[in-house]
Formats: C-alpha cells, sequence, structure tokens
C-alpha cells in the first residue's frame, strides 16, 4: 500500500475476508474498490486539488507509476527524503499538531468543493466509503466483532459495567448503525472525504526545534464524497492527546472552518462554507458515527506497537481480542495512575502563572515524559512536563513552549513509599531549596550558582516538588559508569566548595539554618528499614568478596561488621560543634551533579557545574561530603593519583570563596582537613560498600522496593567495582576499620 502503516483496510485483507466467508481458498481479490479509490484519487483527484493549492499549499506525494494488475500496485515519492515523518500516535497530537492537521483537513475539502464544482462527475467516483451496503459480510464482521470485543472488557470496568450488556446487543446492528450515520444528504455540505482521517495517515515536517510546520495526507483509499464531519469525527475522537480531545476540541472547529471558508474564498467557490452552528448541529446529528469510531477505529489507532494486529488473528478469532490500550505516554504509564488524575492544563497553569508573576500565562498544551528509570532515583519519580502557554505583552499575544520537571513523592504502596515517608526527606528538600539554597545562591551570584530554581511546593496528595528544568540549559549527567575524570572531578569538588562556603556565611547571618538540618543519612530517629539497607548491602558485600581470592580473606570479618555498618555511620557522621562545620548536600555523588560543555577539537569539555537533589542534606563536617564524593565518583586513576590534587583545588576555593563572602569563621588548613578526613574514614569506607557499587551497576539492576522488602540484597555486578575493592580492603583493614 502506499505509504501505508494503517492497520486493516487493503486487498489481502478484503481477500481474507472473502476466503473465510465463501469457504474458497481460490478467491483473488483483483478489485475491490479500495485499491481503485486510492489510484483513481492519486493520478487523478488530488493532482487537480494540489494544483488548486500551489505554490502554498499541497495535500499529497506524487504518483509515480500505477500498474492494475499482476499485481496491482502503485510506485509514490518517499516523503521521508523530504522531510516528513509519523507523529507519536500513543502520547496522541497535541496542540499544534493538532492545528496543523484540522486546518490542511479544511484545504483538502475546500479544494474538493472547488474541484466538483467545476467538474461535477467527481462526486460519483467517490460512493463507497467505508460503511455501504454493497462492502462484503467480512467488512461488516469486523465492526461486529470488535463491539463485542468492547462489551466484553468493559464488563470488567466497574464505572461503566452496566453499559456492557447495551453494547452486546448493539453490536450486530453496529454496521448498519454506520450505514445510516454516513449517508450522503445532498441538501447538506459535503466534500470529498479523506475517510480515514487519523494519526496513522498523516506525516508531519518539523523545524529544528521540533515544533511541526507542514502537515501531509497519506493512504486514501477510502475516500468518500459526503459530509466533512465524518473526517472532522474521525480526526477528534482518535488523534489528539486527551487534553486536547477534552478541553481544545473547539479551538480546532474554530481553526478549521476559518481555514475552509479563507480557502473556499481564494478558490471562488459559488457554495457557501457552514456557519459554525450548522456545523456542530451536523455533529450532533453524527454522535453515532462519533460512538463507531471510538468503539471500533480508535482502540487499533493507539495499538501499542508491542501489540501488533495481525490479520490472522483478526479474522480468525470469533470474537475480537480488545487491546489494554493506554492514551498515556509509555514512559509514564508505569507510575501510579492517580498521579496524572491532578497533572494536568490547570495545574500547570497556576504553576507557571505563580513563578512567572503574570496571570496572563494561558497553557495550551503539555506533554510529559519520565525522566527516571529503574535505580536512577530511589527516593522519588521525577517527570518532565513540556509546556506550551501564551502570555500578553505589550498589548501582544505571545507564544512559548519551556519544560518544568516535577519531583513526586511516591505515589504507589509499598516499602519504597513507607521508607520515603518515614524519612521526611521531601520536607527536606522542600526547605533547602525554597529558603537555604534561594540564600546561598544569591550569596554567590553572579557568578556562580548552585542549584535550579524551585518553582512550587505541594505537601500532599500528592507531595511534590516542581523545579526548573536544567536540561534546555544545557546542563546533563556524565558518564557514571566509567567514573569521572580529572576535569570533572576538579569542576564538581569547587562546586562543593562554594556550597560549603556560602552555607558558612549564610548559618553566621541565620544560626537556626543549622537545626534545619540535623537528620541526614545517618540518624537514630530514622525508620529500621533504613539502617536494613545498609546492613544488607554490607551483608551482600561479604558474600560477594568471599568469591574473590584477592580478598576473601576479608569476608568473615565485613560479615561480623554488617549488624553494627548503620551505628558505625552515625558515629562517623555525628556532629561537633568545635570542629568546621557546613551544611553538606548529603548525597554528594555524581548521580546528583550536572555538567554543562563546550566541544573543543571534537572533544567534550565540562565547563560549568549545578546540583540536584537535596533531600539528605545534614549540618556537621565537609568531611560527609568530602568522603561520599571521592569515595564513590571519580575514576579509578583519578582517586588513586589525583586526591591530594582534588583536596587543595577544593581548600583553595573553599578559602578564597569564604574571604570574598566576608565569613568570620576560618576555614580549616590542608593538615586540619586531612585530620578530620582520616577520623571519619570509617564514613568513606561505608560510602565504598553500600553507594559506589550502585554508581558503577548496570541501571537496570536495582530498585529501592526490591532492596527494602527481599531478605537478602544481590550484589549489583561490576568490574571496576571488584578492582576498586580489591585496592581498598586491604587498607580499611591497616587502619583498623574491619574491626569491632
Amino acid at each position: 500500500m502506499a505509504l501505508k502503516t494503517s492497520i486493516w483496510l487493503n486487498l489481502s485483507f478484503v481477500e481474507k475476508i472473502l476466503r473465510k466467508s465463501e469457504n474458497d481458498n481460490s478467491i483473488k481479490v483483483i478489485e475491490s474498490g479500495l485499491f481503485h479509490t486510492e489510484t483513481s484519487m492519486m493520478s487523478n483527484t488530488l493532482n487537480k486539488m494540489n494544483k488548486l493549492l500551489e505554490p502554498k499549499y499541497r495535500l499529497s506525494g506524487k504518483t509515480l507509476y500505477v500498474q492494475n494488475e499482476d499485481p496491482m500496485l502503485m510506485a509514490i515519492e518517499d516523503l521521508a527524503s523530504l522531510g516528513f515523518r509519523m507523529a507519536d500516535r500513543l502520547s496522541g497530537l497535541d496542540l499544534d499538531h493538532s492545528i496543523l492537521a484540522s486546518c490542511n483537513l479544511a484545504r483538502f475539502h475546500a479544494a474538493s468543493v472547488a474541484l466538483c464544482e467545476k467538474e461535477p462527475k467527481q462526486k460519483e467516483i467517490y460512493s463507497l466509503g467505508t460503511f455501504n451496503e454493497q462492502q462484503s459480510s467480512g467488512m461488516k464482521d469486523i465492526f461486529i466483532k470488535s463491539t463485542k470485543g468492547l462489551a466484553d472488557v468493559i464488563a470488567h470496568w466497574p464505572e461503566v459495567k452496566k453499559y456492557s450488556e447495551k453494547i452486546a446487543k448493539l453490536s450486530d446492528h453496529i454496521y448498519q448503525i454506520g450505514i445510516d450515520a454516513t449517508k450522503l444528504r445532498k441538501e447538506e455540505f459535503n466534500v470529498i472525504t479523506h475517510g480515514d482521517f487519523h494519526v496513522n495517515n498523516m506525516l508531519f515536517r518539523y523545524n529544528n526545534d521540533g515544533k511541526p510546520i507542514d502537515h501531509i495526507f497519506v493512504d486514501f483509499q477510502m475516500c468518500v464524497y459526503a459530509t466533512p464531519v465524518l473526517d472532522l469525527l474521525l480526526f477528534l475522537n482518535t488523534s489528539p492527546s486527551l487534553d486536547v480531545m477534552e478541553n481544545k476540541k473547539n479551538i480546532l472547529l474554530n481553526e478549521y472552518l476559518d481555514t475552509l471558508s479563507a480557502t473556499m474564498k481564494e478558490l471562488n467557490c459559488k457554495t457557501q462554507a457552514p456557519t459554525m452552528e450548522e456545523l456542530k448541529a451536523t455533529i450532533k446529528r453524527k454522535t453515532s458515527y462519533e460512538m463507531i469510531v471510538l468503539f471500533v477505529i480508535l482502540p487499533f489507532v493507539l495499538c501499542s506497537k508491542a501489540e501488533p494486529i495481525d490479520m490472522d488473528e483478526l479474522l480468525s478469532t470469533e470474537t475480537i481480542i480488545y487491546r489494554r490500550n493506554s492514551s498515556i505516554p509509555i514512559s509514564i504509564s508505569k507510575m501510579d495512575l492517580e498521579t496524572l488524575t491532578w497533572l494536568n492544563l490547570c495545574f500547570v497553569e497556576k504553576i507557571l502563572r505563580n513563578s512567572e508573576s503574570d496571570n496572563s500565562i494561558q497553557v495550551t498544551d503539555i506533554s510529559l515524559e519520565s525522566v527516571t528509570s529503574k535505580g536512577d532515583n530511589y527516593t522519588s519519580d521525577i517527570i518532565r512536563i513540556i509546556v506550551d502557554f501564551s502570555y500578553n505583552q505589550d498589548g501582544l499575544k505571545n507564544t512559548e513552549k519551556k519544560s518544568i520537571i516535577i519531583k513526586i513523592s511516591p505515589t504507589l504502596e509499598g516499602d519504597r513509599k513507607k521508607l520515603v515517608t518515614q524519612l521526611d526527606c521531601f520536607h527536606n528538600e522542600a526547605l533547602m531549596m525554597s529558603d537555604t539554597l534561594n540564600k546561598m545562591n544569591k550569596l554567590l551570584e553572579p557568578n556562580h550558582r548552585l542549584s535550579g530554581k524551585i518553582l512550587y511546593v505541594q505537601n500532599e496528595n500528592p507531595t511534590l516538588l516542581v523545579i526548573e528544568d536544567l536540561a534546555p540549559l544545557g546542563f546533563r549527567m556524565a558518564d557514571r559508569s566509567s567514573g569521572l575524570d580529572l576535569a570533572h572531578s576538579v569542576l564538581a569538588l569547587r562546586g562543593l566548595a562554594r556550597f560549603h562556603a556560602a552555607s558558612v556565611a549564610l548559618c553566621e547571618k541565620e544560626p537556626n539554618q543549622k537545626e534545619m538540618y540535623l537528620k541526614g543519612t545517618f540518624n537514630k530517629q530514622h525508620p529500621p528499614e533504613m539502617k536494613d539497607i545498609f546492613i544488607k548491602s554490607t551483608k551482600a558485600l561479604a558474600d560477594e568478596i568471599a568469591n574473590w581470592p584477592e580478598v576473601k580473606k576479608y569476608s568473615k570479618k565485613i560479615a561480623k561488621l554488617s549488624d553494627h555498618i548503620y551505628e558505625i555511620g552515625i558515629n562517623a557522621s555525628k556532629l561537633f560543634e568545635d570542629e568546621f562545620n557546613v551544611i553538606n548536600h548529603g548525597d554528594f555523588q555524581m548521580n546528583n551533579i550536572l555538567f554543562k560543555y563546550i566541544v573543543q577539537n571534537n572533544d567534550s569539555k565540562p565547563i560549568d557545574y549545578i546540583f540536584v537533589d537535596f533531600q539528605m542534606c545534614v549540618y556537621g563536617s565537609p568531611a560527609l561530603d568530602l568522603h561520599g564524593f571521592l569515595n564513590s565518583s571519580p575514576s579509578p586513576d583519578v582517586i588513586e593519583n589525583k586526591r591530594h590534587f582534588l583536596l587543595n583545588e577544593y581548600l583553595d576555593t573553599l578559602s578564597a570563596t569564604m574571604k570574598q563572602l566576608n565569613c568570620k569563621t576560618h576555614p580549616p588548613s590542608m593538615k586540619e582537613l586531612k585530620a578530620i578526613l582520616k577520623r571519619r574514614a570509617s564514613f568513606g569506607m561505608i560510602i565504598s560498600f553500600t553507594v559506589l557499587p550502585y554508581m558503577l551497576r548496570c541501571q537496570t539492576e536495582t530498585d529501592l522496593n526490591e532492596i527494602i522488602s527481599t531478605g537478602t540484597f544481590i550484589y549489583p555486578k561490576s568490574e571496576s567495582f571488584k578492582q576498586l575493592m580489591i585496592k581498598r580492603l586491604p587498607l580499611y583493614d591497616k587502619w583498623g576499620l574491619l574491626d569491632l
């Protein structure tokens, strides 16, 4: 078929129908009307319609060759080479795509009116359509089976199961209802309709920003002369996103009618375009057609690529197995669906109006994508929302697109949700980002910035933070599999030094800031599940190294240590008021640092940094962050050969920044810093045992629910982790850290 990704209407399909219904495998379909319809449209009618609209608009690709037998085929220009491609059918078309499609449909219809006025015989060529008494019984069966399949499925949906019997009774009559609904009324406004106008049968071209700028049609096998409402209802009920379907229908109808009227006027049509009142009245009369579209066409359009419709399956079963489709984007569908009941245009509009201090903002469309995958961000689910919105400036209406990040406390019941709730880490992050970090950033402006901006905080149902998206600013994660090289590590530690220095300056001005961050990762107030994660991880390490000949002698020591590992962490992170203290990030490792890059000689060089994830911030020794980073994030070469260099970079930047901020507190000397790190070396060991393996693991290996709920912990497999531990374990033993 001509550039066809659609699902069932083709010659082989009809041939299978007839062979089955007639019990005769010798049947060969040589003319179903479908192929004839498309060849007629593309070699005749569409050529003329395109010429009417040239040079500004084009409705279809060019037909290069038609062969009417052995086999019947058409050769059509490849539109992909012109930049056209399909949009994402699973999430539905956003408003920009939908408007482009509606406007081009209007031109299609207008050009058909102009052509039919010049050549009335064009009307007679397209009289078959999907619903016609001349169609085969097999065609009818498809609609009957689909409707029965729907009746069976909704019998299991508590909200609407009461309608199941009604739909089942309706199923045997559904095709006749379609015939009645699509019947031509000559006194109405009529056009040549596309007949199968949904997202699978249109292609879009995009600009460099990913915005759709052009539209073209494919697949003209079901064209029929009839009311334009057939195309409109088919499109509106299958192709736009849920939000556009529910909230933007009038916008699309206005766009369609304005373009239809303007194009008909440009083409000097004698026929009058319908008014909006007339168009809506026709739509109302055709609601039974709308119902059929929803029952039969929509599930096929939304069918996942992982659930392809197989023709033999479709024809051989007595009933169609209704697909469990979801119009929710695949990346989000694995989250608790409750999340999406509030995540709508009004919610996002409220956020933007508040964050931009502009009540003229109107959100026109949103699309969602999950930022995290299994194991990426254990304590939260993160969604990126791409927002299309308008705003007024100097009396003019402007449109803009931007993205924001929503960080949601777990909503699915389970051990993960229970732990995150008990830890109260979302409150910690909200406090940090809405108060403390704002003040720290202001101290460092304009030269440096520590974090993204917080746009909105919601404390329940669900608990969430809305944060500026740093990706459009050029920030991204570094490659964690090999560890950070020296350039990345230096940048990160300079940033950490500024973070610590700004916290010292702030705590001198506002001593109460110290009291706000006293929990951290290791705290007696934390639930036993938190303690269990560290115990299980350490026991798993003991089991793992029992299989490593080079260090298996340490296995028993680590196994004995495991039940005490959390208490060791509490002691190692204990606050001593007489020491140099700062507000620590608390989870300072490469997953929580983003970098910006510049390309030089085909090589990406990091030039800036920014921190994310402030759930575990704690007031204490800077050794906590330093050990956290040095024992988890640099590459083996950097940590083994450049440790002193990195500490110098940290201390130089800390001292210089504290001086710039006029801190009264004195920074530690290098001797004092090394002494602090030595006293808290057990904290670094715990990081190596429990955090480092996650940094170096396969991305799909670990999930927080699995870690909490299973009796044992399966240690992530990583050769680089093994090599690091083979070098570190003898040192930990030498320092006495493996002894109770």
